[in-house]
């Protein structure tokens, strides 16, 4: 009984934190296109271009930093080029991996629906893994069966319906 009760509270704890600063394990809300549209700023096409992983000020957590080289704008203004900040990542020997967080690769072809940080320096993707799909060979890789031009034409109506 004990134990359920400190699990609750802790989750609780959790739960009330910040969007933006949840920590790993924490809930993730199920996200459907449209409300991907509705709460991303922007959403691109791009391809992974360069990692940056760096330690906070404070040295208790690891964010990479990922440029993205557009080359689609889907919805929004998007730049030539964006800085994703992702949790997680390895530096001098150290991994931290945060399970919400997106996976990017160098060279990954990806679209992403991003927010702009506090800092409005950097973007984050809307919806954790959510906001960020893999293109290969014209799938999406998230999507059995999907492929871009599909995906794209479904991003395009649900952003011409946001209007």
């Amino acid at each position: 009984m004990r134990s359920t009760l400190v699990v609750a509270s802790i989750l609780a704890v959790c739960l009330a934190l910040p969007g933006g600063e949840r920590p790993a394990g924490a809930a993730v809300i199920p996200m459907d296109l449209n409300r991907l549209v509705d709460g991303a700023e922007v959403a691109l096409r791009g391809d992974v271009v360069a990692a940056e992983p760096a330690w906070t000020a404070d040295g208790s957590m690891i964010y990479t930093t990922y440029t993205l080289r557009t080359t689609e704008a889907l919805m929004g203004q998007v730049p030539g080029e964006v800085q994703v900040r992702v949790p997680g990542g390895t530096l001098n020997g150290m991994r931290i991996r945060n399970g919400e967080a997106p996976v990017f690769t160098l060279g990954e072809d990806v679209v992403c629906f991003l927010r702009p940080e506090v800092s409005g320096a950097q973007w984050t993707t809307y919806g954790w893994f959510q906001g960020k799909y893999t293109l290969i060979d014209g799938m999406v890789r998230e999507m059995v069966g999907v492929d871009y031009e599909a995906f794209r034409a479904d991003i395009l109506q649900a952003v011409a319906e946001k209007k």
